[in-house]
This record gives C-alpha cells, sequence and structure tokens, in this order.
C-alpha cells in the first residue's frame, strides 16, 4: 500500500477538523432544541391534565364573594 502524501495528509486533516466544527454546535444546537420542546410539552400536557379534572368536576364551583 502506498503512502498517503503530507499535501493529502493535510487536506484529510482539515476536512476532518471542518466537519468536527460543523457537527459538534449543530448536534448541541439540536439536543438544547430537543429538551427545551419535551419540557414544554410535559409543562402544557400536566397543566391540561389539571385544567381538565378542575372542570370536569360536578362539585367544583368558582364562587365570587364580593
Amino acid at each position: 500500500m502506498k503512502a498517503l502524501s503530507v499535501r493529502t495528509r493535510l487536506l484529510l486533516a482539515f476536512w476532518i477538523v471542518l466537519l468536527v466544527c460543523v457537527l459538534a454546535p449543530s448536534t448541541y444546537f439540536h439536543r438544547q432544541l430537543h429538551q427545551v420542546l419535551v419540557d414544554e410539552s410535559q409543562k402544557k400536557t400536566a397543566s391540561g391534565i389539571v385544567h381538565f379534572h378542575l372542570v370536569s368536576e360536578k362539585s367544583y364551583t368558582v364562587s365570587i364573594s364580593e
């Protein structure tokens, strides 16, 4: 097997570094965005369930005293 020239090794190293520099921030952003969306949907679901149970209770009434 023929050894790679210095130029080829440098070019290969450049592309590997470039690939890492592009993929690392995008994966970090994707993870953070995913976590925010999951947290928000869980919070909305929990408040929706509480609201549903409060509204569906027949004995639950809102009394406003003057």
